[in-house]
């Protein structure tokens, strides 16, 4: 009936799959859990324990397949009519997550869970990640934006447009599968969110958004997604500055304030202004 699918990368899930299993033992459901080791190199031991759970299929994977690849690998091995997508740095909130999820099991079917967002306090190093969270992200769990965080999906749905395997950084690979799958699938949504445990200090947080503004680059390059991207707020301001032909203007600009725009976005008060200029650099400067 449902096949779990879990890709892990440098993340301690061992009280995730716990859970999954315990709630689908209780709800009495045929599933499987199947789980993939993107090439980890932190927490190996929590890991290991998770391969040697008798009711998990383990996959090891000894180079980096990237997010999408990953998802994809693990849809072509699960058995059964429908895919349950949850990332690795999820933490299930409710008893009822796994009984929530079998009343969406129909044909063609594509339902977002939802996300919470990580409820705890944040020191200095993590300022990026609560002041976007703040102003951004919490419009999007209001929004419903659906996301590959919290997914279930027809597997025959998914197979037949999956994830852009070229996409192998992160970000905007779920941004396509949404738009692909929506143009057959009305993609729906239940109240059945998990929360987001993983949060990223904020050197790492620049180095997500670098990778997420080089995949936009990659998608207009290759690929015909102009109307998927015409959604994206980064990429609709910087095709208004390519147009206006204010582009080498705009981007002498931020180069000359560039450690000014670094310093403000990394303080205590970090700042959204700041982050999206520096967006735009890591898209004029790929």
């Amino acid at each position: 009936m449902i096949s779990i699918l879990v890709p892990i990368y440098n993340f301690d899930s061992r009280e995730l799959i716990k859970e999954l299993h315990r709630q689908c033992e209780e709800a009495d459901v045929d599933y499987d859990i199947l789980v993939a080791d993107d090439a980890s190199t932190e927490c190996l031991d929590a890991i290991k324990e998770i391969s040697e759970y008798p009711y998990v299929t383990f996959f090891k994977y000894d180079e980096n397949q990237g997010r999408s690849a990953i998802r994809n690998a693990l849809a072509v091995h699960a058995k059964h009519n429908f895919l349950l997508f949850i990332d690795c740095d999820a933490q299930i909130c409710s008893n009822d997550f796994i009984k929530n999820y079998i009343p969406c099991l129909k044909e063609n079917v594509c339902v977002f869970g939802g996300r919470a967002l990580y409820p705890y306090p944040l020191t200095d190093d993590f300022s990026i990640e609560q002041m976007y969270n703040a102003k951004v992200e919490t419009k999007y769990v209001e929004n419903h934006v659906f996301t590959s965080f919290n997914f279930l999906i027809d597997r025959e749905l998914f197979l037949a447009y999956m994830f852009d395997d070229n996409i192998s950084g992160y970000g905007h690979e779920d941004t396509m599968l949404a738009y692909r799958v929506s143009e057959t699938t009305k993609i729906e949504y239940i109240d059945n969110p998990l929360v987001h445990l993983g949060i990223s200090n904020n050197e790492t947080y620049l180095n997500k958004v670098k990778e997420s503004c080089l995949n936009l680059l990659k998608l207009a390059e290759y690929y015909s997604y102009d109307e998927a991207m015409s959604a994206i707020r980064l990429w609709v301001v910087y095709k208004k500055i390519k147009r206006a032909k204010i582009d080498r203007l705009v981007r002498y600009v931020i180069k000359l304030h560039y450690q000014y725009l670094i310093k403000k976005v990394m303080s205590k008060k970090s700042s959204l202004l700041a982050l999206d200029l520096l967006k735009l650099h890591y898209i004029f400067n790929p």
